[in-house]
């Protein structure tokens, strides 16, 4: 009977061992997967970040382009005006003369409609 009394003690035992070492495995599978979300959602804010980073320095390259064409522009527009205000009357009123031919070629005389 002792024997029996005994055998039954290590059989609840080892029960009471392998239910204890499976709750570890379960515990420890939570943890896993929360330490795996935790990085996943770092990794994220990390890409997001990055992201918008790159955009923020396309758009300040785009906007410096941006300024120096149109400051190349503006400049060849001032010189053009200057040459423009240098002309003496008679070349200034062929200039003039011919930009109204064009217009007049391109859109046609539109006096009468």
């Amino acid at each position: 009977m002792i024997e029996a009394n005994e055998a039954l003690s290590r059989l609840k035992q080892a029960e009471e061992e392998a239910e204890k070492l499976v709750k570890e495995a379960e515990q420890r599978e939570k943890d896993i997967l929360q330490e795996a979300e935790n990085m996943a959602e770092e990794l994220y804010l990390k890409i997001i970040a990055q992201g918008k980073q790159e955009a923020e320095r396309i758009v300040e390259k785009a906007a410096a382009e941006g300024k120096s064409e149109a400051d190349s522009i503006l400049e060849k527009g001032l010189k053009e005006a200057l040459s423009i205000r240098g002309m003496d009357n008679v070349k200034l009123e062929k200039a003039v003369q011919l930009i109204v031919e064009k217009v007049v070629e391109i859109h046609g005389n539109r006096k009468n409609e």
